[in-house]
């Protein structure tokens, strides 16, 4: 009966760590995709300086 109960609990804390170690799994692909939207937001940001920069350039 001991030995039932200690197959349960090792099974659960299995279990608990399989669900941790995908939600760790989870949480770096979030943040590798927001850091790529992050670089993307970025490269817009600098093209559209580039675009005002040139524009201002040829009023002047």
């Amino acid at each position: 009966m001991l030995e039932l109960k200690e197959r349960k609990i090792e099974a659960c804390r299995e279990e608990c760590e399989a669900e941790r170690r995908e939600r760790v799994r989870e949480r770096a692909y979030d943040r590798e995709e927001q850091a790529h939207i992050r670089t993307e937001d970025g490269k817009r940001v600098l093209k559209l300086l580039e675009m005002f920069a040139q524009r201002m350039a040829d009023i002047i």
